[in-house]
C-alpha cells in the first residue's frame, strides 16, 4: 500500500542529533558568493532513508516499504505486500530511532498503490491494453528499452504510474532468480503535492497509521483506476461491423481526443466518450480491466488480514 514517502521534520535539531549516530553522517559546507557566508548540511541513512537537514529545512524520504524490508533481513526490494501492520511496524521503528514523534513529521509526498501477480507478462498488458488516462496518452512510455516496461501519466499534484514490478527487479542480480518466473504488476498513484493529500485529511506519518487514511486513499485510487482506459484485443471479433471497429481503433488514439477538446464543447466530448465506453461494454472488451480492479480491491483487503503480533524485531539502522 503507502512505500515512498517525503516528511518535512519540525524537530530539526532532534533529527540531526539521530542522525550523528549514522556511520554514513556527513556534512557539507559551501560558501555563498554573493554574501559570503558559510552554509552547512547534513546527510545520512536510516537503511535507505535518507535524512537531510539544512538551514532551511529537514527531511526524510525514500521507500516505508524497503526501509522495513532492509531492516528484516529480506533485501533493498518492495516486490513483496507491505501490509498495514508492516506499516505500522515501520513507523514505530522509525519513530524509535529518530526520537520524534510521528505527528511531527508533515508528509510532502506519499505513494500509494499494489503489486499484483499475473498469469501473464505484464508488459503484454502495458503494451497492448493499458492505453489512456482521463482519454490522455501517457507522458512516459519508454518503448525500446529492453529492462524497463512502464507507462506515467502525470498531472499537478499526482502521478499514476503502472510498471512491471518482475522486470524493473528481476534486472538487479541479487532478486534476479527469485523473481524469474513471476509475472508482477504495480499499480499505483504518486501524490506530489501535500495539498491533495491535506484535502483527504492527510497530514502527517500518524495519519498513516489508521485504518480509515487507507480507506480514503483506496477510494481515491479506483476512482483513478477507473478513468484509466484499458481494452481487451478485439482483433478476429466478426460480431463487430467495420464502422464499430474503425470507431474505436479512432477513439484509442490520443490525437482524436486531443483534436475533439480544441474544436467541441464539454458535453459533446461527454457524449463521444459514452459512445466509447458503450462499445467498449457492448463487446466486452472490459474483461481484463474489471479483472485487475477486483484483484486490486481483494488485495486491498488482504493486506489488513496480518497478525500483527507475527512481525519480528527489525535491526536498527547503524
Amino acid at each position: 500500500m503507502a512505500d515512498l514517502i517525503k516528511v518535512r521534520v519540525n524537530e530539526r535539531e532532534q533529527l540531526l542529533s539521530a542522525m550523528r549516530k549514522d556511520k554514513d553522517f556527513k556534512s557539507f559546507e559551501w560558501i555563498d558568493e554573493i554574501t559570503g557566508q558559510k552554509t552547512i548540511s547534513y546527510q545520512s541513512n536510516k537503511h535507505n532513508l535518507l535524512c537531510k537537514v539544512t538551514p532551511q529545512n529537514a527531511t526524510i524520504e525514500n521507500s516505508l516499504h524497503k526501509y522495513f524490508n532492509i531492516g528484516r533481513g529480506a533485501g533493498n526490494q518492495n516486490y513483496d505486500d507491505f501490509s498495514f501492520c508492516n506499516i505500522n511496524y515501520s513507523l514505530a521503528c522509525l519513530k524509535e530511532e529518530v526520537q520524534i514523534p510521528l505527528s511531527d513529521m508533515a508528509l510532502l509526498k506519499l505513494e500509494f498503490g499494489f503489486n499484483l501477480q499475473m498469469g501473464q507478462n505484464p508488459c503484454i498488458i502495458l503494451q497492448d491494453s493499458i492505453l489512456m488516462h482521463n482519454y490522455k496518452y501517457p507522458c512516459y512510455d519508454p518503448k525500446n528499452n529492453s529492462e524497463m516496461c512502464i507507462k506515467k501519466f502525470h498531472y499537478s499534484e499526482y502521478e499514476v504510474k503502472i510498471y512491471s514490478k518482475s522486470l524493473h527487479l528481476g534486472n538487479e542480480h541479487e532478486f534476479r532468480e527469485i523473481l524469474k518466473g513471476k509475472h508482477i504488476i504495480r499499480f499505483e498513484i504518486k501524490y506530489t503535492s501535500r495539498k491533495i493529500l491535506n484535502r483527504m485529511g492527510i497530514y502527517t506519518l500518524q495519519d498513516l497509521t489508521k485504518i480509515d487514511t487507507y480507506h480514503r486513499l483506496m477510494a481515491d485510487f479506483i476512482k483513478k483506476y477507473d478513468d484509466l482506459t484499458i481494452i481487451d484485443s478485439y482483433d478476429g471479433d466478426d460480431k463487430m461491423t467495420n464502422a464499430e471497429r474503425m470507431e474505436i481503433t479512432k477513439m484509442t488514439h490520443n490525437n482524436y481526443w486531443i483534436e475533439l477538446r480544441k474544436i467541441r464543447h464539454a458535453n459533446t466530448i461527454g457524449n463521444h466518450k459514452k459512445k466509447f465506453l458503450a462499445l467498449i461494454v457492448k463487446y466486452g472488451l472490459n474483461k481484463q480491466k474489471n479483472e485487475i480492479r477486483e484483484a486490486l480491491v481483494k488485495k486491498f483487503h488482504e493486506l489488513f488480514s496480518q497478525d500483527c503480533s507475527e512481525l519480528l524485531p527489525m535491526a536498527k539502522a547503524s
